[in-house]
Protein backbone atom coordinates (compact mmCIF):
# COMPACT_ATOMS: atom_id res chain seq x y z
CA UNK A 1 0.00 0.00 0.00
CA UNK A 2 3.29 2.25 0.81
CA UNK A 3 4.31 1.57 -2.93
CA UNK A 4 4.94 5.12 -4.62
CA UNK A 5 4.14 4.68 -8.68
CA UNK A 6 4.93 6.79 -10.96
CA UNK A 7 3.28 8.22 -14.56
CA UNK A 8 4.74 6.38 -17.53
CA UNK A 9 5.74 7.02 -20.44
CA UNK A 10 1.86 9.19 -22.78
CA UNK A 11 1.51 6.95 -25.16
CA UNK A 12 -1.64 7.16 -27.11
CA UNK A 13 -3.62 4.79 -24.93
CA UNK A 14 -7.02 4.56 -25.13
CA UNK A 15 -7.64 4.48 -20.58
CA UNK A 16 -11.05 3.83 -19.01
CA UNK A 17 -11.94 7.55 -17.41
CA UNK A 18 -11.19 5.59 -13.95
CA UNK A 19 -7.50 4.41 -15.41
CA UNK A 20 -7.26 8.24 -16.45
CA UNK A 21 -7.90 9.21 -12.80
CA UNK A 22 -5.34 6.58 -11.19
CA UNK A 23 -2.81 8.50 -13.69
CA UNK A 24 -4.32 11.87 -12.77
CA UNK A 25 -3.41 11.22 -9.35
CA UNK A 26 -0.16 10.62 -9.27
CA UNK A 27 1.13 12.93 -12.42
CA UNK A 28 2.34 15.59 -10.26
CA UNK A 29 4.74 13.93 -8.06
CA UNK A 30 4.58 9.82 -6.82
CA UNK A 31 2.15 8.63 -5.12
CA UNK A 32 1.18 5.41 -3.41
CA UNK A 33 -1.67 2.79 -3.67
CA UNK A 34 -3.39 3.93 -0.74
CA UNK A 35 -3.47 7.60 -1.85
CA UNK A 36 -4.66 6.52 -5.54
CA UNK A 37 -7.22 4.87 -3.74
CA UNK A 38 -8.52 7.84 -1.87
CA UNK A 39 -8.13 10.37 -4.97
CA UNK A 40 -10.27 8.15 -7.14
CA UNK A 41 -13.07 7.47 -4.41
CA UNK A 42 -12.40 3.61 -4.66
CA UNK A 43 -11.15 0.85 -2.11
CA UNK A 44 -8.08 -0.13 -1.90
CA UNK A 45 -8.66 -3.51 -3.40
CA UNK A 46 -10.29 -1.30 -6.74
CA UNK A 47 -7.05 0.69 -6.91
CA UNK A 48 -5.15 -2.25 -6.96
CA UNK A 49 -6.87 -3.77 -10.02
CA UNK A 50 -6.60 -0.59 -11.67
CA UNK A 51 -3.04 0.06 -11.23
CA UNK A 52 -2.55 -3.64 -11.86
CA UNK A 53 -3.58 -3.16 -15.02
CA UNK A 54 -1.73 -0.19 -15.68
CA UNK A 55 1.20 -1.52 -14.75
CA UNK A 56 1.07 -4.20 -17.63
CA UNK A 57 0.39 -1.91 -20.16
CA UNK A 58 3.96 0.91 -18.92
CA UNK A 59 1.18 3.20 -17.92
CA UNK A 60 2.43 3.15 -14.49
CA UNK A 61 6.04 2.74 -13.45
CA UNK A 62 7.39 1.61 -10.40
CA UNK A 63 10.82 3.07 -9.44
CA UNK A 64 13.82 1.24 -9.27
CA UNK A 65 14.16 0.79 -5.66
CA UNK A 66 10.45 -0.60 -5.55
CA UNK A 67 10.78 -3.45 -8.04
CA UNK A 68 14.26 -4.68 -6.60
CA UNK A 69 13.75 -7.30 -3.72
CA UNK A 70 15.21 -6.65 -0.74
CA UNK A 71 16.01 -9.77 0.47
CA UNK A 72 18.25 -10.20 -2.72
CA UNK A 73 20.94 -7.54 -1.14
CA UNK A 74 23.56 -9.41 1.14
CA UNK A 75 23.86 -6.22 3.38
CA UNK A 76 20.06 -6.08 4.22
CA UNK A 77 20.29 -9.91 5.18
CA UNK A 78 23.23 -8.92 7.44
CA UNK A 79 21.68 -5.93 9.28
CA UNK A 80 18.99 -8.29 9.88
CA UNK A 81 20.46 -10.94 10.93
CA UNK A 82 22.57 -8.97 13.45
CA UNK A 83 19.32 -7.44 14.76
CA UNK A 84 17.91 -10.93 15.53
CA UNK A 85 21.25 -11.97 17.43
CA UNK A 86 20.66 -9.48 19.30
CA UNK A 87 17.38 -10.48 20.53
CA UNK A 88 18.28 -13.44 21.41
Amino acid sequence: METQLLPGPADDLHLSAEAAQVLAACSARSASVAEIAHAIGRPVWAAKVLISDLLDTGALLLPHSASTHPGSDPHILALVLEGLRRQA
